[in-house]
């Protein structure tokens, strides 16, 4: 009996142990729940004031201040915005972080540091942390893939374009080396690496990355909403084309990203999606100058509007009405564009979420046209420079177009210093952008990454076969560079910076379809007597001088209108759409701006000054060769000679 009833009095004693650590881990939690709470706070942004305390009670009953404490101390501070004190404790977090068996706090820890040091804009160590953290998240089988945790990683890197190229090669490498990464992780990544190329202005190599993402999805393993991953990289194609100012091609992509969410069906990511595809369509047609193609662009957008929550809807509607504006102001109804603009900027004060980065600056830019567009340059000229200067901090492209318009309105005001000051950094943003050689880069791009896909195959046949490859990659990759280098050279005359007449084929043979059925003029341009300016100041003088008449030249015309250097002192203007009257308008704003450089010509019979004679034709074009519409020019340029010289004609068809 008596050993029966200590069988019972053990067992009693057993479960009131039970009972007592069950209450323990009921009321103290365990660094399971802990771990649980914290992964639901990153999410709602904060704890319940049930889970609060629980959290409190379980640091207070660790024995030991280790990684684990201090970490979920930190993140309690950095929920409370208590940053100071939150990188205070991550420091000593990872000092025995190695240690550390939770996976949740080895991933974060980095993480977390990094986006505490952004938030008080700190940016020594954010490199470094950004590494660590992507090993501890490669490392952590619940999270390697977890792509908005790799992109928090890199997101602090910002800052600065040094800084995203590292991102960028972070990213790189985690995608190489990172063991167990699944197909659709990886695709992910490849677009995060394109973007973070694309801010830096290294479109080749996110070109290359959004075409390796693209391979990847059509490698044959499924993918879900693989659709969807086609539709962003075409999109983000797209945007690349539009900043290279290759925009039918952008349109081109822009439809392909429209085709390709539509087999995904209606959801609210495609639909947002579609939204910015739709808009940056309409950009791309309103820059073409076709406006009617613009606005139809938009219209489109009615079919998404309704799938889209309530903040993305706001973003949209935003971006809609700033478009409609600028269209509205490039057709002259200035008081509608004004309210389409109050519109946005209605909407912009109550948009707490943004989906739509930057949205402020597109609607001060608009503006900012909207009051040149009324000649206020008064208001106009400070808007421009806060758009260059945030531009030029944020890296948002917007400085050829403000340079472009500070150069119109100090040209439409007569302040020749100013005018020329901002004609040359417009220039310089051109020559820099390389834009004549834009389609080719693209078209390179993808010829490069296909070449690689065919190295990495003779890699896996043979070894000698992959040295052979390789090889052949380094004489490939310095043909394209070399090819590039000659076609930027080939299409710019070199002393004058206008295009040459290899470039005027070109733009005719991209451009002749818009054309056709429009009005087309062209203006034949020479120097009066310059072979005697040439013998009597010398060849590098003369040089100068073809200089100076030519920029003089291009100031005078429209931003679409084609400069040529025709050769030697002949230049040439391509004038689209233009009316004989416009046309006759160009040309006495030529011969004017060349009086106002008042280069000295002691031998010319016709002036002490440089000069030009001028021949001018326009028709309907009909898709005949431009050379047809040279010879009439040159025939009024003969006029012009013969009749005195320093004038322009126009030729007449008997």
């Amino acid at each position: 009996m008596k050993r029966r009833k200590y069988r019972w009095i053990m067992l009693g004693g057993v479960l009131l142990i039970l009972f007592l650590t069950a209450v323990t881990v009921l009321r103290h939690g365990n660094m399971e729940t802990v771990t649980e709470y914290m992964e639901q706070a990153e999410k709602e942004q904060g704890f319940t004031d049930g889970q609060q305390e629980i959290i409190e009670d379980y640091l207070d009953s660790k024995k030991e201040k280790d990684s684990e404490y201090y970490f979920i101390s930190a993140f309690m501070d950095f929920l409370q915005a208590d940053y100071q004190t939150a990188e205070k404790k991550l420091q000593k977090t990872s000092v025995n972080l190695e240690q550390c068996a939770n996976e949740f706090v080895r991933s974060h820890t980095y993480l977390l540091l990094n986006e505490i040091l952004e938030n008080q804009n700190k940016t020594e160590g954010l490199c470094e942390n950004a590494a660590l953290a992507l090993k501890y998240i490669g490392g952590a089988h619940d999270y390697r893939n977890n792509t908005d945790l790799c992109w928090r990683a890199v997101a602090p890197l910002r800052g600065s374009s040094q800084n995203i190229l590292q991102g960028a090669r972070l990213l790189e490498k985690y995608a190489a080396e990172t063991d167990g990464l699944k197909k659709e992780t990886v695709i992910k990544l490849y677009g995060n690496i394109g973007q973070l190329y694309s801010l830096t202005g290294s479109y080749s190599s996110a070109l290359y990355y959004y075409w390796r993402g693209m391979d990847e999805l059509n490698s044959g393993v499924f993918i879900n909403d693989s659709c969807s991953y086609q539709a962003k990289f075409w999109a983000m194609i797209g945007d690349i084309a539009y900043v290279l100012e290759q925009y039918p091609l952008a349109i081109e992509n822009y439809n392909r990203a429209l085709e390709a969410a539509d087999t995904c069906g209606n959801s609210r990511e495609t639909a947002f999606l579609n939204s910015l595809s739709l808009i940056n369509k309409s950009a791309s047609y309103l820059e073409l100058g076709e406006f009617s193609a613009a606005e139809e662009a938009l219209k489109e957008l009615d079919k998404f509007l309704p799938e889209l929550d309530v903040h993305e809807k706001d973003d949209i509607e935003i971006l809609r009405y700033n478009q409609e504006a600028l269209i509205l102001i490039c057709t002259g109804k200035s008081e509608e564009a004004e309210e389409k603009l109050i519109k946005a900027e209605n909407l912009i004060k109550t948009d707490t979420e943004e989906y739509s980065l930057n949205k402020n600056v597109y609607l001060e830019y608009t503006r900012a046209c909207l009051y040149k567009s009324r000649k206020q340059y008064d208001k106009a000229i400070p808007l421009y420079l806060d758009i260059e200067a945030v531009s030029r901090e944020q890296g948002l492209d917007f400085e050829k177009s403000v340079y472009y318009n500070m150069a119109e309105i100090y040209k439409e005001q007569k302040e020749l210093d100013e005018y020329i000051r901002y004609h040359e950094l417009y220039t310089n943003v051109l020559k820099t952008k390389n834009l004549s050689l834009s389609e080719e880069y693209i078209e390179y791009s993808q010829e490069l990454y296909e070449y690689n896909l065919l190295k990495k195959k003779e890699y896996r046949r043979d070894f000698f076969f992959f040295i052979v490859t390789l090889a052949a990659a380094s004489v490939f990759s310095f043909i394209i560079i070399a090819l590039i280098k000659w076609r930027q050279k080939s299409w710019t005359d070199q002393l004058t910076g206008l295009h040459n007449r290899m470039y005027l084929q070109e733009y005719m043979k991209k451009n002749s379809k818009r054309m056709i059925n429009r009005p087309l003029s062209v203006i034949m341009a020479d120097i009066d007597f310059f072979k005697q300016y040439n013998d009597y100041y010398g060849h590098l003088q003369g040089d100068q001088g073809i200089k100076s008449v030519a920029g003089a030249l291009k100031a005078s015309v429209r931003k679409d209108d084609l400069t040529v250097r025709y050769g030697g002192e002949e230049l040439l203007v391509v004038l689209p759409g233009s009316s004989p009257d416009g046309t006759r308008q160009a040309a006495e704003r030529i011969q004017k701006n060349i009086q106002k450089l008042c280069i000295p010509h002691f031998r010319s019979a016709v002036s002490d000054r440089l000069t030009v004679s001028m021949g001018i034709y326009t028709a309907q074009y009909r898709g005949e060769d431009i050379s047809v519409f040279i010879e009439y020019a040159d025939k009024a340029l003969y006029q012009a000679k013969a009749e005195g010289r320093n004038c322009y004609r126009q030729y007449q068809e008997c």
